[in-house]
């Protein structure tokens, strides 16, 4: 930002990043249905060479930090005296037939 009275510049410090020189996105770092050979593949796709390993460490580390969270969402879900959950229902594939499950 710029100081219309003494023109001068004030830089907010660097947001910290969760894993030390890398900075994956969110759609990095967490894990999703795809595993992580396929997921090197589809960046393969768009010419970015990425080895698993560094998706598995990046999922590795960010889940390190996220156990406090999950920690103390625990403690609070377990604090209630009754504990509520949605039934909602989704089809799961399993041995090549549709079922329903819930989440």
């Amino acid at each position: 930002m710029v100081c219309r009275d003494c023109e001068g510049i004030v830089q907010s410090a660097l947001r910290s990043h969760p894993i030390v020189r890398g900075r994956p996105g969110p759609g990095q770092q967490m894990p999703t249905t795809a595993p992580q050979y396929r997921r090197s593949q589809l960046y393969g796709r768009e010419r970015i060479d990425l080895d698993r390993s560094p998706l598995a460490i990046w999922i590795g580390r960010s889940a390190a930090l996220l156990e406090p969270l999950a920690e103390a969402m625990g403690r609070h879900v377990r604090a209630s005296p009754t504990i509520s959950s949605d039934d909602t229902p989704i089809n799961l594939q399993a041995k090549g037939k549709c079922a329903t499950a819930w989440v």
